[in-house]
């Protein structure tokens, strides 16, 4: 009977966490639709590729430093096709995230080699801080403090 509690325990912390990355993922539509939002293609932090997470910084970054009033320059949104470039504009995306306050571990290979949990981290935190426009009323704010509460509780 142990084995089967743990083992519904275990579901359900896997439900709550796929819930907290759908939350995650319908506010980052939210908040980037009016520059181009996030592929459909993408339905879990699973499937974010490299690709699409440049794509995604590179919107994010934008938008937040001019909510912010800061000089931005623009990142590319796609990745160059060089593996030296490629490096080059990850590691500034890196260093662009910690300017703006990111406190996770963050570096051109949390960009360009992404994993489920620093893809997790990294996106929940954007949309954090990502301007929410007076429609949506925090929304995308509340979802996001939902997606943290339910990562913490789960460990992930």
């Amino acid at each position: 009977a142990r084995r089967e509690g743990r083992g519904v325990g275990i579901w359900a912390r896997g439900e709550m966490a796929e819930e907290a990355e759908q939350i995650v993922l319908v506010a980052l539509r939210l908040s980037l639709r009016e520059v181009g939002g996030v592929p459909e293609s993408v339905s879990s932090l699973a499937s974010v590729t490299a690709e699409v997470l440049v794509s995604i910084v590179a919107r994010s970054v934008m938008l937040i430093e001019a909510a912010e009033e800061r000089e931005a320059v623009a990142l590319p949104q796609r990745l160059p096709s060089g593996a030296a470039s490629r490096h080059r504009l990850c590691a500034e995306m890196a260093s662009r995230l910690k300017e703006l306050g990111y406190g996770g571990e963050l570096g051109y290979n949390q960009v360009l080699y992404p994993s489920e949990a620093s893809t997790r981290s990294l996106l929940t935190w954007l949309v954090d801080r990502l301007p929410r426009t007076e429609e949506e009323g925090g929304k995308a704010s509340m979802e996001a403090s939902a997606a943290h509460r339910v990562f913490a509780s789960v460990g992930t």
